[in-house]
């Protein structure tokens, strides 16, 4: 069995980092906790997350992105993957300036 939880917190990985890895993880397929929290990941760095998380290969059960600078363009990308994701159960996203618009897409992808 491979690795199954990877806590990444505090490293200041921002988008460039997080995309680098998510393009490496695409291929992993024991991953079930990540925690990224406080990385100063924004929208873009999102997207490839949301990449990951819509990939054939990911099994991926919790993910943590508090504390981050996704905002609401991040949340839209993290929505259109929750909408094809069946493996997450559970999502931190607090402390990210998402309001109305990223909330009312979160709201979408759970239908």
């Amino acid at each position: 069995m491979g690795l199954q939880k990877l806590s990444l917190q505090k490293h200041k990985l921002r988008d460039d980092g997080i995309y680098i890895m998510m393009e490496h993880l695409l291929e992993n397929n024991t991953l079930r906790v990540l925690d990224l929290n406080s990385n100063e990941i924004s929208f873009r760095g999102c997207e490839a997350i949301a990449k990951y998380l819509k990939g054939e290969n990911c099994i991926l059960e919790s993910l943590q992105l508090s504390n981050n600078k996704c905002a609401d363009y991040g949340a839209k990308a993290i929505a259109q993957a929750l909408a094809v994701n069946r493996s997450l159960i559970h999502l931190d996203m607090t402390y990210n300036n998402i309001e109305d618009l990223g909330l009312t897409l979160f709201a979408q992808s759970l239908n």
